[in-house]
């Protein structure tokens, strides 16, 4: 679906038809508790369902072996690919000072920066005084990166760039400012699904966290990261993956057990910082005639007329009415 406004940001929802043979999908069921709702309560039912009574957390020392899994190349499986550049280098050519050259070695990037909240003090977590959480170590949040790319990185928030930005000659589609840095077009949507999640995840209420939240102004000393809009925007034009999927299946069956909802259902991030509201997320129907419905509303009454048009992808699958829906400021 497509929405416009005059004088508005675009924006969109999907309703998704799945297959519940496919190998990496959840569990029946596995968000029924979370079905219906959506804001603030939607975002809490996530973080119960995303925190299993299972969960299995790691040190930092002992997060390199996930990440070997996780993110391994199909191409060698003696190598994992990296984030920003797509490298792929050993799996045991981890970085560390006074060994490898840092162009060639990979380190573990937090794709939420660890000084936006997830170490305040910069204390190692290791350490008796450390006041770093799970979050610091959540495989979801952590990435193999080259290290140049790493330092480069920094603490930057994600953004599209502007005016004239850096080229790192290590990873030529990426750029970066002041502030903030622009991945591959490729891994933009994976990098804001885990934003998302993790602002979903960590809300204060475990031992050593703070709430994390997404704006669109960042804010290192409260845990705020950025830029909203740009992040919503990156989920639609980069959608989930079969490798993405891939590892969110990984990482559930075989190391942490949680999964992350936004790649299993890309569209709940609307239900939760979008504009658009959708009383289901999933449409079961049959072959043969069956029928579905669900409803719809904006989070918010339009200032202009809204207009939602409607469409199948891929087409020849679903016959849906009406074809259009059209919102305004008395509606």
């Amino acid at each position: 679906m497509s929405v416009s406004a005059p004088s508005a940001t675009g924006a969109s929802a999907t309703l998704d038809v799945l297959d519940d043979e496919d190998i990496n999908s959840p569990p029946a069921g596995y968000y029924d508790a979370a079905n219906g709702i959506s804001g603030n309560a939607f975002k809490s039912a996530l973080k119960i369902i995303a925190s299993p009574a299972n969960y299995r957390s790691y040190t930092y020392s002992n997060a390199y072996t996930p990440l070997r899994s996780i993110y391994e190349d199909p191409a060698n499986t003696s190598n994992v690919v990296t984030v920003y550049s797509g490298t792929s280098v050993g799996k045991n050519t981890n970085y560390y000072p006074g060994g490898l050259s840092a162009d060639v070695s990979w380190s573990r990037e937090h794709v939420w920066p660890d000084s936006f909240g997830l170490d305040p003090t910069n204390v190692n977590p290791g350490d008796t005084n450390g006041d770093a959480g799970q979050d610091y170590t959540d495989l979801f949040n952590l990435r193999p990166c080259l290290q140049t790319l790493n330092s480069q990185r920094s603490n930057r928030y994600y953004d599209e760039t502007t005016g004239a930005g850096t080229i790192p000659p290590l990873a030529p589609e990426c750029s970066y400012n002041t502030n903030s840095w622009e991945p591959r077009d490729i891994e933009k949507g994976d990098l804001a699904r885990t934003i998302f999640y993790m602002a979903m995840r960590y809300d204060g209420s475990d031992a050593l966290t703070y709430n994390l939240e997404v704006a669109n102004t960042a804010n290192a000393g409260i845990g705020r990261f950025a830029n909203l809009s740009t992040l919503v925007r990156w989920n639609e034009q980069d959608p989930v993956s079969t490798e993405e999927r891939q590892r969110n299946q990984n990482i559930c069956a075989n190391w942490q057990r949680n999964r992350n909802p936004f790649i299993d259902h890309p569209e709940f991030i609307a239900l939760i910082w979008g504009t658009v509201r959708q009383s289901s997320q999933v449409a079961a129907v049959t072959e043969g005639g069956t029928t579905g419905s669900y409803t719809m509303q904006l989070a918010s009454a339009p200032t202009a007329n809204v207009t939602i048009n409607l469409a199948v992808s891929p087409g020849g699958q679903v016959n849906f009415s009406p074809s259009s829906l059209v919102f305004t400021s008395m509606n």
